[in-house]
């Protein structure tokens, strides 16, 4: 059986508020800093954010190599918040309102629920600690980012569109759980962090995630969708 190993940080310790406000402080000065400037300075802060966060989210595997724990197991990204990590450096760099939205459905409810029950699946040690905060703040950045600076908007729909499309991911990822022995995205083992979704076993819980992840799915799009028209699909950088 896989054997989880995690970090935990206990929710309303001091650890848990520096986290939460530290990261939202620094998201809160750099949409106010972008805001003042103009259109092109924008898109060149956009690259320049979207080149840091995909080099953060190589960097994590450099440094489990430098100390010799990369492994299959644990190391792949295919926790739904790290292929949102990686989405978030992706969509700064070639904006675009296909990858807004699977960014904003995959990342905002997984970011939130990371900060909320902080569970760091490599452990919470060296730099493993501070690569948590940096991915799930850059997945908020991100969104935040492209909705009030780059002005894109879900489309009526998307979130059935993207939530369809996380069934057939969740299926492969499962595949892969079973063929290496991990547990990517809890779908062979439930997490161990004290999150009130966390319901029964295996596979209940999975249903109860299921449940809860197509609610959570529609209310961001609620909440993201009544404001001024969106981008088009194509590459705002074109």
């Amino acid at each position: 059986m896989f054997v989880v190993n995690h970090g935990i940080i206990e929710v309303f310790s001091i650890t848990w508020w520096l986290g939460i406000l530290l990261c939202s402080f620094i998201i809160y000065l750099v949409i106010i800093y972008a805001k003042n400037k103009l259109e092109i300075q924008q898109k060149s802060l956009s690259i320049k954010i979207g080149f840091f966060l995909i080099f953060n989210a190589c960097f994590i595997h450099i440094y489990q190599i430098s100390i010799g724990e990369w492994n299959l197991q644990s190391s792949l990204p295919l926790n739904l918040c790290s292929i949102s990590g990686i989405l978030s450096g992706l969509a700064l760099l070639f904006p675009g309102q296909r990858i807004f939205e699977f960014l904003l459905y995959w990342g905002i409810p997984g970011a939130f629920h990371s900060f909320m029950t902080p569970e760091m699946t490599l452990g919470n040690k060296g730099w493993y600690f501070y690569d948590y905060y940096l991915m799930h703040a850059g997945i908020f950045l991100s969104v935040i980012y492209m909705y009030h600076i780059l002005k894109f908007r879900p489309r009526p729909n998307s979130w059935i569109w993207v939530f369809g499309w996380s069934q057939l991911l969740i299926v492969i990822v499962y595949v892969i759980d079973k063929m290496i022995g991990a547990n990517y995205m809890y779908l062979v083992q439930k997490p161990v962090a004290h999150n009130p979704l966390i319901m029964g076993e295996w596979p209940w819980y999975i249903l109860v995630f299921e449940f809860a992840g197509i609610i959570h799915v529609y209310v961001v799009y609620l909440i993201f969708k009544n404001q001024r028209s969106f981008k088009s699909s194509r590459n705002i950088f074109t």
